[in-house]
């Protein structure tokens, strides 16, 4: 998605912090996050991409996003045309202690 708006400096927050440290380890993960590891490990060799570990309750848009689409809930176009939810997750986001 970073690549396709033109950005070129892009921080992924998670709040994954098994996953965030392996990836910037060599060791082989575990099959659970071998997957999103190897996918952050990508992604960091194309540069202009950092990853950060962030508590759940100051990542509650990605969270509720992750649900509703696993459940099919989330139209499509959702990042273009917003749902009226995610202006409120956003901010409470903004608000959480990191």
């Amino acid at each position: 998605m970073a690549s396709s708006m033109g950005l070129t400096e892009v921080e992924i927050e998670s709040d994954n912090q098994l996953a965030i440290k392996l990836s910037a380890s060599e060791l082989v993960p575990p099959w659970e996050v071998e997957a999103v590891v190897q996918d952050i490990r990508f992604m960091k060799q194309s540069g202009g991409i950092s990853f950060k570990w962030v508590k759940r309750e100051a990542n509650g848009l990605a969270h509720v996003v992750a649900s509703k689409s696993l459940r099919r809930l989330l139209p499509r176009n959702w990042v273009a045309n917003p749902p009226s939810f995610v202006a409120s997750i956003l901010l409470n986001d903004c608000i959480s202690p990191l």
